[in-house]
């Protein structure tokens, strides 16, 4: 009855935090782990005590032949201790390394210890025979040689080859002069299939040629029935001299077959068979310009060949008056099209004695577009009479040689009239007259016979009494009036009930009615509104000074909102109608001006209480 009492006794049961396990389990868990330490030191020790084997390095392809424009990969495989690098220079001047992976193992065998290093490198090949593959040198090893057959490729010289990536070169003038403009489109069309994105700007092979990008464009296109993507790239082209400037060497580079992209193809070179996919190398042929000699018949001091060149002004109207000291501001912009803003000549003119001009900081600006660049530059100056009288403002003439009709134009500015006044308390100078010359008034009145003079003494007696009288009348007046103005100070009369009210002078708007207005004229998309608002708000903000045009009001300001006001401020001037002042919100931009002005209004209206 005791044992079986003992056979039927059921394992005792630990709980730790969870369900039961039972205490046979738990003992074994610290002999499992005691035995993977011992495992872990024996392996060790068995590492550091067994002899190293001695390094040794190899080298295999994965294939024997290969097509020029086919991938390929030579293995290098590194066993033992060597921590060196391979040196690839040697490699590098039959093959182009199109990407590498690196994989590391340690294998123990039969207690021995093997390390193994292996580095795949994906070529491509990059002349055509029988190459010699020279021996790889890591460290104090090297690999052995291999030899390599790279032949033309079959599908290179079909013309279904041909068709899979091809690229156009195309100029908008056959013949041009030096900093003529020339538009270079380059188009790369790539069949469905091919993937890359290695297209290289085009190459002059006349020197100091500058070439710059102007837009870049994806889409797709047919041709002869084939459907292509289609990339067009488009390009600025300056020579600055004579001779055949030839434009070429756009190189594309790109793969056709499988599914995935080069780049992720060469990280992983065992995902898909080499042979499913192949290398595309296009190089463009060459278009020629013939940049010829700068016309003789050109006058011009700067020469500016231009699609369009024109001279505008702000500011300085003609037959404008100014007070002597006082200060004229004036504009001059300078507008092209075709030239870059270093193609630009300063504006400089001379003035009149009399004027002095005080000129600001020239501003010049570019814009890139795919027809071509524009560019301009912005003249503003202030003018000061320091006498009074009518002065000339000289024209302005810019020769310019026109590409379009092939012909020299002059951009002109007319000349200027303004009129310096007095100022206040200083008589205006008279024009002097010649000696002997009759004055005005001398040949406005007709011939008269000459009268002898004759004087009367009781005359001039009555003449001197009737003055003394007005003088003592005057003085009696003045004492009169002193005496009411005295008398009405001591006792103010008082206003009758039903006097008129005298009307009030109207108050200035608000900020909140100038905010309105430029809304309405930037909602209406009235310019000329917006300009008469944005001025009306520049009065408000400085009431002393208010700015007289928008440039000078667009300094005073913030920059975000400076940029609305040129924005605005252009659309006069410029050539061509801009819209883009009507991108700018007058609400989000004087936001921050109405919250400032409100709270210096509130900190005004407080009294210290400490006064």
């Amino acid at each position: 009855m005791g044992e079986f009492l003992v056979k039927a006794k059921r394992p005792s049961r630990v709980s730790i935090a969870g369900p039961e396990v039972p205490m046979e389990m738990m003992s074994r868990f610290p002999r499992c782990a005691a035995m993977a330490w011992r495992n872990l030191l024996f392996l060790l020790l068995l590492v550091m005590l067994s002899p190293p084997l001695q390094a040794e390095v190899s080298a295999h392809l994965s294939s024997s032949s290969v097509a020029l424009d086919e991938l390929f990969t030579l293995t290098i495989v590194i066993r033992g201790q060597n921590d060196a690098t391979p040196e690839l220079s040697k490699l590098q001047e039959h093959f182009e390394i199109q990407g590498q992976a690196h994989q590391q193992s340690v294998s123990i065998i039969n207690g021995q210890v093997s390390q193994q290093r292996q580095l795949r490198l994906t070529l491509l090949p990059k002349h055509l025979g029988q190459i010699e593959i020279p021996p790889i040198q890591v460290g104090s090893e090297t690999s052995q040689p291999l030899s390599l057959e790279v032949s033309e490729s079959a599908a290179a010289t079909s013309a279904e080859a041909d068709s899979q990536a091809f690229i156009e070169l195309q100029v908008d003038h056959d013949s041009a002069y030096p900093q003529q403009e020339i538009i270079l489109t380059v188009r790369l069309l790539m069949a469905e299939g091919v993937r890359g994105e290695q297209l290289s700007a085009p190459q002059a092979n006349l020197s100091d040629t500058v070439i710059r990008q102007l837009s870049s464009n994806r889409s797709h296109t047919r041709r002869d029935g084939i459907e292509y993507q289609l990339v067009e790239q488009r390009y600025s082209v300056f020579a600055y001299q004579p001779g055949e400037l030839k434009l070429g060497g756009v190189k594309f580079r790109g793969s056709n077959g499988g599914s995935q992209s080069i780049f992720n193809w060469l990280q992983n070179p065992q995902a898909q068979g080499l042979s499913a996919r192949r290398v595309l190398r296009v190089v463009s042929d060459d278009v020629a310009v013939m940049i010829r000699s700068i016309p003789a018949t050109f006058t011009g001091k700067h020469w500016l060949p231009a699609k369009n060149l024109q001279i505008v002004e702000n500011g300085a109207g003609n037959n404008e008056s100014v007070i002597s000291g006082k200060p004229l501001q004036r504009q001059i912009m300078l507008f092209a099209d075709g030239l870059t803003t270093a193609q630009l000549p300063n504006l400089e003119f001379e003035l009149p004695t009399g004027l002095k001009q005080y000129p600001d900081r020239p501003q010049s600006q570019e814009t890139p577009s795919p027809s071509g660049i524009s560019a301009s530059r912005t003249l503003s100056l202030t003018l000061i009479g320091s006498e009074a009288g009518e002065y000339e403002l000289p024209p302005i003439e810019i020769p310019w040689w026109n590409t379009e009709t092939d012909q020299q134009e002059i951009a002109r500015l007319p000349r200027r009239k303004i009129r310096v006044l007095a100022a206040s308390g200083t008589p205006s100078p008279l024009p002097s007259t010649a000696p002997g010359s009759p004055t005005p008034q001398e040949e406005a009145e007709p011939e008269r016979p000459a009268v002898a003079a004759e004087t009367n003494a009781s005359g001039y007696t009555w003449l001197l009494w009737l003055l003394w009288l007005l003088w003592l009348l005057a003085i009696g007046w003045l004492a009169t009036l002193g005496a009411w103005y005295l008398s009405q100070r001591r006792h103010p009369a008082q206003k009758p009930a039903n006097a008129p009210a005298v009307p009030p002078t109207a108050p200035p708007p608000s900020e909140e009615q100038l905010l309105q207005q430029l809304l309405n004229a930037y909602r209406q998309r009235d310019r000329e509104a917006a300009r008469i608002a944005w001025l009306r708000w520049g009065e408000a903000q400085w009431p002393e000074q208010p700015p007289s045009n928008l440039n000078r009001l667009g300094k005073r300001c913030k920059p975000a909102v400076s940029a609305a006001i040129n924005a605005l401020d252009r659309t006069f001037y410029a050539p061509q109608a801009d819209d883009a002042w009507m991108d700018y919100d007058p609400e989000q931009l004087l936001k921050p001006h109405s919250r400032k002005a409100a709270e210096q209004k509130q900190e005004a209206a407080l009294v210290p209480l400490n006064p």
